[in-house]
């Protein structure tokens, strides 16, 4: 019976010990400024702000994020493959794979989804069409490429951004 309270104390004790690290581990997050969405990882860029509703004027020094999925092409599966270990050469070669293809035009590779889904940056200032195309304008020249499954402003990334 000695031995059970033993055991008991033991318990309590080390439960209160986790609790108590836990607190200062919380209280020094609040003190160094951390913010419980720092961990939302890559969307929280704010060079990756999505922007206007369709149709609206877009912002010369703001870049906007599309959500595309591309349809089978064994030349693109290759470069969009090759994101995970080479992010670099994966990004250079998908510039020179849409640097013809009119429907691409502004937009470069900036990182692709486990689902295989890539995002696309497309930055007006790298866009020299007068006028410039509205986002909603984009959106319809990358759906109505052969090459895309379908492709969509990526808005979560607008609605994360104004919460900061």
């Amino acid at each position: 019976m000695k031995r059970q309270l033993e055991n008991s104390h033991l318990i309590v004790f080390l439960v209160l010990c986790l609790l108590a690290l836990t607190g200062l581990s919380l209280s020094g997050t609040a003190r160094s400024g951390g913010d419980a969405n720092q961990f939302h990882g890559e969307l929280q860029r704010a060079d990756l702000a999505a922007g206007p509703a369709d149709g609206a004027e877009l912002h010369p020094g703001r870049s906007y994020v599309f959500i595309v999925k591309f349809k089978a092409d064994e030349g693109l599966a290759e470069i969009l493959a090759l994101y995970r270990p080479q992010r670099e050469r994966a990004v250079q070669a998908f510039g020179v794979w849409a640097r013809d293809k009119s429907a691409f035009r502004g937009l470069a590779l900036d990182r692709v989804a486990y689902s295989g889904e890539a995002l696309l940056i497309y930055d007006p200032r790298m866009d020299d069409r007068i006028p410039r195309p509205t986002l909603d304008e984009i959106s319809q020249q990358l759906n109505a490429s052969p090459f895309v499954r379908y492709a969509d402003l990526d808005s979560i990334v607008q609605a994360r951004s104004k919460a900061c």
